[in-house]
């Protein structure tokens, strides 16, 4: 059978991708200082625990350096702090809970980290959503999902045209970094609606009850 792809790992990676609508290596360079906790009072009184993420770096690999996390992401204006929705909030408390610093094996404190303790390789992402389709394709398609069309391109897609669709095409540029409404609707949204919401309530509305 081989080696079994880390189904846990996947999700977590795909809840926050679905969260902070970040590019394939943006997750796995999320830091411990970049997630912040904070608790919003409600009109009936009670205390709601509500997560922000900063989206302001990449890991990357070279030949000359190695794995490194860039500090930035796609582009520099791109960095931006994200509310996220309650499903991404839940697995980076998880993180956080988690995390241990170790300075000499992860300098960044980033929060995804191998079974040794170091930052997370793109590639080796990659390769596990690819494990995780051969592995499970027939009861992907038997739910009605091509495996082929299982990428990490598209919780970004999907982001994109459930905050278009709830929230308006401007907010759902604002969470994707883009410059300009234009890109948002050419390469993700369906189409805008003048609804002025929060993307994370947008989400949360979305994909209710998706880390049951």
């Amino acid at each position: 059978m081989g080696r079994r792809p880390n189904d846990k790992l996947l999700a977590g990676y795909i809840l926050i991708t679905l969260g902070t609508s970040e590019r394939t290596a943006e997750p796995i360079a999320i830091r411990f200082q970049d997630v912040r906790f904070e608790a919003v009072e409600q009109p009936d009184g009670s205390l709601t625990m509500e997560a922000l993420v900063w989206v302001g770096g990449t890991m990357v690999r070279t030949k000359s350096r190695g794995l490194f996390r860039q500090d930035s992401p796609k582009a520099e204006r791109q960095k931006r702090w994200v509310r996220v929705p309650k499903f991404a909030a839940k697995v980076l408390s998880e993180l956080v809970a988690s995390h241990v610093p170790d300075p000499e094996r992860n300098p960044d404190d980033v929060l995804f980290t191998s079974e040794h303790g170091r930052p997370r390789d793109p590639s080796a992402v990659g390769e596990l959503l690819r494990m995780f389709r051969r592995e499970l394709e027939p009861e992907l398609l038997a739910i009605g999902v091509d495996a082929e069309h299982l990428t990490f391109r598209s919780p970004r897609k999907a982001v994109a045209a459930a905050v278009s669709d709830t929230a308006g095409v401007e907010v759902a540029r604002d969470l994707l970094g883009h410059s300009s409404t234009d890109i948002t609707e050419g390469h993700y949204a369906k189409r805008p609606d003048l609804i002025v919401e929060l993307a994370a309530d947008a989400l949360d509305e979305a994909f209710a009850g998706i880390d049951a």
